[in-house]
């Protein structure tokens, strides 16, 4: 979608420092990839925020996201993102599965959407 990101983040064994074994598929959601092609990404991607908490996760993506935008939209520091961000738990595969699902089927809605600007009213 134009306007949002929707995205699943898995976290392994919350406050422990451990890669997951090797048979755990540390890459799910939209990007399907097998993990030995997406590691490097996550490894160079260092945040800037200390902590292992989901928020310096978020907050470390969309700071360097802006930082991405802005330079390729020639804005320096305008504002690309809400204040907060909505998050759920995914309890097990089929919750895994319904997410990936909706994520998969979500861009087929700008179409309708009321802030798409192609839409005539």
């Amino acid at each position: 979608m134009p306007h949002h990101v929707h995205g699943i983040l898995v976290i392994h064994d919350v406050g422990a420092d451990r890669r997951p074994p090797e048979d755990e598929d540390p890459m799910v959601g939209a990007d399907r990839r097998p993990p030995e092609k997406n590691k490097q990404a996550h490894i160079s991607a260092p945040l800037r925020r200390k902590g292992n908490t989901l928020g310096s996760i978020i907050a470390g993506f969309k700071s360097v996201a802006t930082k991405k935008i802005n330079q390729h939209r020639g804005t320096p520091g305008k504002k690309v993102w809400q204040r907060n961000y909505y998050d759920r738990i995914i309890r097990d595969e089929a919750e895994l599965g319904r997410a990936r699902e909706y994520i998969d089927a979500n861009v087929l809605m700008w179409a309708q959407d009321e802030e798409n600007p192609n839409i005539v009213k």
